[in-house]
């Protein structure tokens, strides 16, 4: 996958004039947000603000401080998932685009119930004194207020979206990727037709693997029932390092 995520960093890098801010701004956190978590697309829409929490460092215990996210997965566990750094600037960078907050803002001071994935903010809308003494029931005269329906149909500023909105951003970042950067090699390009949510899901949890990452934590942090599970990014690691040291010796051959 490394050639893949190469074409989509650089894409996401330098983005095709003609493509709108608003929506490369979600589609670049989006991505960022899936492949530095390993986060269920579900779990990706769900997240909010006032599920992210800060641990203080501990100098006396020599123990690092930093971010984690309270994830509700499958079967209505709670986990935590560790949330490295250049993530919350991300999502610093992210929310302060949706209007949520003005940089710098380390502590991401925003309402803790501000969804972390929201809508374009051009289809969004702030809600004002006549949208609320309305109600819905109409104008004075009895008759439908359209314009105020049609309001209260718009999504706020700190709403969320549907999972199905973050997949089809990342199927569009995917697709864009692969128009911007040809790949030779017919297998990546494959893969990138198909990619997907769990795609990277999966290429993290095998990268987390292959640099070391005890097995315990990745299973903790992507919510797996069953260390079994986890195991199987180790057999696909070590797979992997076989087919490519078959490969060195038979061009050494």
């Amino acid at each position: 996958p490394g050639a893949a995520l190469d074409a989509i960093n650089k894409y996401l890098a330098n983005p095709p004039a003609s493509v709108r801010p608003e929506g490369h701004a979600r589609m670049r956190f989006v991505f960022k947000f899936a492949y530095m978590t390993g986060m269920r697309i579900s779990e990706l829409a769900a997240a909010r603000r006032g599920s992210l929490h800060y641990v203080h460092p501990d100098p006396v215990l020599d123990e690092p401080g930093g971010w984690f996210l309270e994830v509700l997965g499958k079967r209505n566990k709670v986990r935590e998932v560790p949330i490295p750094d250049p993530l919350i600037e991300e999502m610093e960078a992210y929310l302060a685009h949706r209007g949520l907050l003005t940089m710098p803002s380390p502590s991401l001071t925003v309402p803790p119930g501000t969804f972390l994935v929201g809508p374009l903010p051009s289809r969004t809308v702030e809600p004002t004194p006549t949208d609320a003494d309305d109600n819905g029931q109409g104008t004075a005269d009895g008759a439908l207020d359209v314009s105020a329906a049609r309001k209260r149909q718009r999504k706020g500023v700190a709403d969320g979206v549907r999972p199905q909105t973050i997949h089809l951003a990342l199927k569009d970042l995917f697709a864009r990727s692969m128009v911007a950067y040809q790949f030779k090699d017919e297998d990546t390009a494959k893969k990138m037709c198909k990619a997907s949510a769990h795609w990277l899901r999966h290429t993290l949890a095998t990268t987390a693997v292959g640099m070391g990452t005890p097995v315990d934590v990745v299973a903790s942090a992507f919510g797996h029932a069953n260390i079994a599970t986890t195991s199987l990014y180790i057999q696909t690691e070590r797979k992997r390092k076989m087919a490519a040291m078959n490969k060195l010796w038979e061009k050494k051959a």
